[in-house]
């Protein structure tokens, strides 16, 4: 094995390193942006817990209004119709909070495991090119171990 194929396995080996380097910056640079993901995520359920908050405090008040203004007395049906009204917007707020917390998980997960994948390339990578000098190292050493003819040596088997 020359020297010109000893630079050429270097290079390449090298190279395998480069480009894993690029596949694992890529692969943080998603982890990163999934964390923030999810950050966005809890602040976007905040903002729709809020909204929903609001507009179910105006809808309950709008009717206990009108009620009180048509004079009918704000108790037994009307008073149950109410305290329902009430529990189905509260089951809804809690669906929405979930299903928020779920998003959130969601994106933290896959921050998590994209983290772990950008790792795993770093040690694959290192593996690859400690493989490939194995295997340069390999065959320097088989062709120092081949024969050479010895000048001016026995040409055949009758010689004389």
């Amino acid at each position: 094995m020359g020297v010109g194929a000893a630079v050429g396995a270097g290079v390449a080996v090298y190279g395998q390193l480069q480009a894993s380097q690029a596949r694992r910056s890529a692969e943080r640079a998603n982890a990163n942006f999934l964390r923030e993901q999810a950050v966005l995520d809890d602040i976007a359920t905040e903002r729709e817990l809020d909204i929903f908050d609001r507009e179910s405090d105006l809808l309950i008040g709008d009717n206990i209004s009108l009620i009180a203004k048509s004079g009918v007395d704000l108790s037994g049906s009307l008073l149950t119709q109410v305290a329902f009204d009430k529990q189905q917007l509260q089951a809804e707020r809690q669906g929405i909070a979930l299903t928020g917390e779920r998003r959130v998980a969601l994106s933290e997960m896959k921050a998590r495991q994209t983290d772990k994948y950008a790792k795993d390339i770093g040690y694959a990578s290192q593996l690859q090119a400690f493989g490939s000098m194995l295997n340069i190292g390999s065959s320097y050493a088989q062709a120092a171990q081949v024969p050479k003819p010895k000048p001016g040596g026995n040409m055949g088997a009758g010689g004389g």
